[in-house]
């Protein structure tokens, strides 16, 4: 048997090798008299003595090679040329740290991946040394807070009386207006600017509400919307804040007190506090806005990611866009956006809602595409939208990008898991021929991978169903009109 492999398979062939009690598969490295070695797909060199094999099997072909790169072929079913590019692999240059191991949905060590990209242990440590900051401003305002509350001052004891009144609050509602009871202007709000609990549940006309008078690119705008309080209580909502990590909002609500109170100690105290820390709102590094303005922007955006927890969807799409209009975290928006899209439509109760679903989200899509980066990370995000829309056109386009990628760095794990993909996606549109091709390249690389062989099978069991029904549809076409007899 160790004669035939000598004299039949050369260097870079994929071979199984069946032993008394193992089996190993991978491509042949080196063969003779005593002895065959094989690289598996991780990897690893594998060695069987020739006495100890049993049996193998193998298909005979020539290493991958880099030609034409991830081009959709029209060819016929007997074509020799590849659906897709193959990856590039060769027997002579060693793995990258083992780091192909690695499936999609496996959890990679934080050390490989740092040893990987030496950039990503840099960022870890700034992102450890801001939370630590974080953590030292927050201790440093909640003692402010203690002593405050503690202080019990009678001014602070004083109502702050209505200072407008919603014109209509439904909890289904993501904006509304206020009606100054002073100034007599109508103020602007979104759902997330009512940070007393009970009004995001609370329905009616006319509710008194006390806020912070603002203004944003549409005009004036309410922000910390809460039902009349004393400044007592206020204060104890202050401190909730800061536990939350919502410094912002927190200091909003010390705006507030001043703008109606300016001489109050507590709050000039408080105040003081949030200025001496630095802690006057997140992310203030947008280019060409206000403090201000990336305040809203952020509270914007952490508002959709409270929707998108609170499965919202539509309320977390109209936070996001809000920020995405600004300019804010463009990527980040455009990706929750999608993801939001995605649970809608997976969520569709009829045809009808999922086909209106998926054509909102595509266009979305097509008008703020390009605002993504042009990486692998915008490939992944794409690939699973359009596939997971239904949208397997625009998904075969992507995949054929990611798996052209996969041929230039040798990625074989990805490699396999998108043909997988893209046959799928053929198979949803009815070309059974261009699926099987797909599977088929794919198995030439991992002969036993079970999602290819699941997908292989679908495709096979519709073929088998097409010439059925082409069958049928010939006898039913011989039938002779009785009715013309």
């Amino acid at each position: 048997m160790i004669d035939y492999i000598k004299n039949n398979f050369k260097e870079g062939d994929y071979l199984s090798i069946a032993g008394s009690g193992s089996r190993i598969s991978g491509y042949l490295v080196h063969v003779d008299d005593s002895l065959v070695v094989l690289r598996s797909l991780s990897g690893e060199i594998e060695g069987m003595k020739s006495g100890a094999i049993v049996s193998f099997s193998a298909k005979q072909r020539d290493k991958y090679s880099n030609k034409n790169k991830g081009k959709i072929k029209n060819r016929p079913e007997e074509a020799s040329e590849p659906l897709f590019s193959k990856p590039n692999f060769s027997t002579n240059e060693p793995q990258e740290d083992g780091f192909r191991r690695f499936k999609p949905g496996d959890k990679i060590p934080l050390d490989e991946l740092a040893h990987r990209d030496p950039t990503l242990a840099q960022n870890w440590r700034i992102r450890d040394e801001n939370k630590a900051r974080a953590q030292a401003v927050q201790e440093r305002l909640l003692n402010v807070l203690s002593e405050t509350i503690n202080a019990r001052r009678d001014e602070d004891e004083v109502l702050i009386k209505p200072m407008g009144k919603v014109v209509e609050l439904q909890p289904g509602f993501h904006f509304g207006f206020i009606d100054d009871l002073h100034d007599g202007q109508r103020y602007f709000f979104n759902k997330f600017d009512l940070i007393d609990p009970e009004l995001k549940n609370l329905q009616g006309k006319d509710v008194e509400v006390i806020y912070l008078r603002s203004t944003n690119k549409k005009g004036v705008a309410a922000k910390c919307i809460h039902r009349p309080a004393t400044i007592a209580q206020l204060t104890t909502l202050i401190k909730s804040l800061v536990v939350a990590e919502d410094l912002q909002n927190a200091k909003s609500v010390v705006e507030m007190i001043l703008q109606v109170f300016p001489e109050n100690i507590t709050a000039q105290t408080l105040l003081a506090s949030f200025q001496a820390t630095g802690s006057e709102g997140s992310y203030t590094g947008e280019v060409g806005s206000t403090r201000d303005e990336v305040s809203d922007m952020y509270a914007y955006y952490k508002e959709g990611k409270r929707m998108l927890a609170g499965k919202d969807q539509r309320g977390a799409i109209q936070a996001f866009q809000t920020a995405l209009d600004s300019g804010y975290r463009k990527a980040s928006c455009i990706k929750d956006i999608a993801q939001a899209y995605i649970t809608l439509y997976a969520g569709s109760e009829s045809p009808g809602e999922r086909k209106k679903v998926q054509a909102e989200a595509l266009n979305f899509m097509k008008e703020y595409e390009n605002n993504l980066p042009q990486n692998q990370s915008t490939l992944f995000t794409l690939e699973n939208f359009y596939f997971a829309l239904g949208a397997y056109l625009s998904h075969i386009d992507i995949v054929e990008q990611i798996i052209t990628e996969c041929g230039r760095t040798g990625e074989l794990a990805q490699y396999v898991f998108y043909l997988n993909k893209a046959a799928q996606s053929y198979l949803r549109l009815g070309e059974l021929d261009k699926a099987l091709d797909a599977t088929t390249q794919g198995l030439e690389v991992e002969p036993e991978h079970p999602h290819l062989l699941k997908t292989q099978h679908s495709i096979l069991e519709a073929r088998k169903g097409e010439a059925e029904a082409a069958i049928s549809k010939g006898k039913s076409d011989d039938t002779p009109d009785i009715s013309k007899l």
